[in-house]
């Protein structure tokens, strides 16, 4: 059994197509709360910010084996957000 772990942006892994089939997505986006990020615009409009999770999590599910899981860390707050971008770009729950 093979295991690897990437600490990249996930846009750059996703667009370069680097990754194989995973079992496993931890997504930690910056939350769009305005902090001061070298390589990232943290203050986007609310629409664009929710509209790049979902590319995101839609390009993750494609990569995801049957059975795979994925770990979404955001804002309590943003819940119902999470959960629509979830469930548009396939993902279900137990």
């Amino acid at each position: 059994m093979k295991y690897e772990i990437y600490n990249d942006n996930c846009l750059n892994a996703l667009k370069d197509k680097i990754l194989s089939k995973v079992d496993l997505t931890f997504l930690d986006p910056p939350f769009n709360q305005q902090k001061d990020y070298a390589f990232h615009n943290d203050n986007m409009e609310e629409k664009e910010y929710w509209d790049m999770m979902a590319d995101v999590c839609h390009s993750a599910y494609d990569l995801t084996n049957k059975g795979g899981a994925i770990y979404f860390m955001q804002r309590e707050k943003n819940t119902e957000f999470v959960l629509t971008c979830l469930r548009k770009a396939g993902w279900t729950s137990l």
